[in-house]
């Protein structure tokens, strides 16, 4: 009798069969709680990785000239040190101090002493709030304490405007002593930030840019021994043919873009650290028996006009009733509104931009400001 036997499953070709008993291991698979923890990782991680590169790319090349490598010549000129040296080298105190920012650099101290006979220095510097003159007028003060000194300062509301105490100003040995170590550490921070901010890095590549094309950066500025400021930029595009006409329309620009960035809290405001600090430097002035003259610095009467409704015509407002304010509280100084060029019988065509008249629209103001002010600069 034969043995039964089962009968196979039919073999198919080609297809693998797994032993009985036998079985894969299980896949694993993160959940989604998991996979997104991972994903938030891994672009922190990127992240970090990326704001190290770009810190350690602009600390190399320092183009503010902040952290001090001197690998690359910096892209901010500051006038400080080379005033600082100048009021070094004075032989006799300046009867005159002139103040304020770029709007003044044009005021020349020799033409003050040709209207007046008094002898003068210009201690403006280009981009400066009210803080700058804090430290230049203890400066001169510790320089030649026992001078009665007569202080003619242009203002703007871009002189109120906020925003950090100039680094170049705070780590300026000579000028930095005047402020606090709290500013001192308060702009070191700042710098440390900035290091790591995409404009720092789009600076950096300009100067790394210039370097390699082999662009070697002209002298910034000249200026006398009295501090004024003999030739800029400004005169450099004068010479190379630039119109007045194409620097109104990107002042008119540049204005309408930055406006609400500049001021106050609320509409219209001046800032209160820039307020503080003019109020600080006045009361020091007062108290040496001094009143300055401060004068609302002319504007191109087309970019008066385009700007008025965009609010640089409220901002004037508010800073000549602010002065005027003042006034009232006590402060003592003269206040004159040049800022409409008919006040002093200015050229409109003799600007080098909205803001920077040229030496003889300057020279007409002086003429002006000096007849005005009863004897105060004389």
């Amino acid at each position: 009798m034969s043995r039964s036997s089962t009968p196979s499953a039919p073999r198919r070709e080609g297809v693998e069969t797994a032993a009985r008993g036998t079985h894969a291991a299980p896949l694993v698979t993160a959940g989604p709680d998991e996979s997104l923890r991972r994903f938030v990782l891994a672009v922190a991680g990127a992240f970090v990785v990326l704001f190290g590169l770009v810190g350690a790319a602009n600390a190399v090349v320092d183009p503010y000239g902040t952290v001090g490598t001197g690998a690359f010549p910096t892209l901010v000129f500051s006038d400080h040190r080379i005033k600082v040296a100048l009021i070094a080298r004075l032989e006799t105190a300046p009867q005159v101090v002139v103040l304020g920012s770029s709007r003044a650099l044009k005021i020349e101290p020799s033409w003050i002493q040709h209207r007046t006979g008094l002898t003068g220095f210009n201690a403006a510097s280009a981009g400066a709030r009210t803080e700058e003159a804090w430290g230049y007028v203890n400066l001169l003060h510790d320089r030649f304490p026992h001078v009665h000194t007569r202080y003619l300062w242009l203002v703007e509301p871009e002189l109120f405007r906020r925003g950090r105490t100039n680094p170049l100003l705070l780590d300026n040995p000579t000028l930095g002593r005047y402020y606090g170590s709290g500013a001192k550490g308060a702009s070191k921070l700042a710098d440390v930030r900035q290091l790591f901010s995409w404009n720092a890095l789009r600076d950096s590549y300009k100067v790394v840019r210039a370097e390699l094309r082999d662009i070697k950066p002209d002298a910034f500025a000249s200026f006398a021994p009295d501090g004024f400021r003999v030739s800029d930029r400004h005169d450099r595009l004068l010479s190379q043919g630039r119109k007045l006409s194409d620097e109104l329309v990107k002042g008119i620009r540049d204005w309408r873009s930055s406006a609400r960035l500049n001021f106050g809290p609320a509409p219209g405001d001046l800032a209160a650290g820039p307020r503080a600090s003019f109020e600080r430097t006045l009361r020091l002035m007062n108290g040496w028996g001094d009143a300055p003259v401060v004068v609302l610095s002319p504007m191109h009467p087309a970019y008066r006009r385009a700007l008025g409704p965009a609010g640089i015509g409220h901002m004037h407002d508010v800073l000549l009733a602010y002065l005027h304010g003042l006034q009232r509280r006590g402060f003592r100084l003269t206040v004159l509104d040049m800022s409409d060029i008919r006040s002093f019988g200015g050229d409109p065509n003799a600007f080098y931009d909205p803001i920077h008249p040229t030496v003889p629209n300057v020279r007409r103001m002086l003429d002006a400001v000096i007849a005005r002010t009863h004897g105060a600069l004389q």
